[in-house]
């Protein structure tokens, strides 16, 4: 699992990265859209994990 998680932060970093040429292409309101998004992917996969955490210790 671990390596799951420190794959999917990978991940995220490059898609941060990536808001900035969005931003600069098609502006700000795009770029808001964007990190809208990938923050509500962030929230889902760290309840994932929690969860998946709280199962294996129960």
């Amino acid at each position: 699992m671990a390596i799951i998680r420190i794959w999917l932060d990978q991940v995220a970093g490059i898609l941060r990265r990536s808001a900035e040429t969005l931003r600069h292409d098609y502006g700000a309101g795009a770029l808001q859209i964007y990190l809208d998004a990938l923050d509500e992917a962030e929230e889902a996969t760290s309840r994932f994990f929690d969860e998946q955490h709280t199962g294996a210790a129960e």
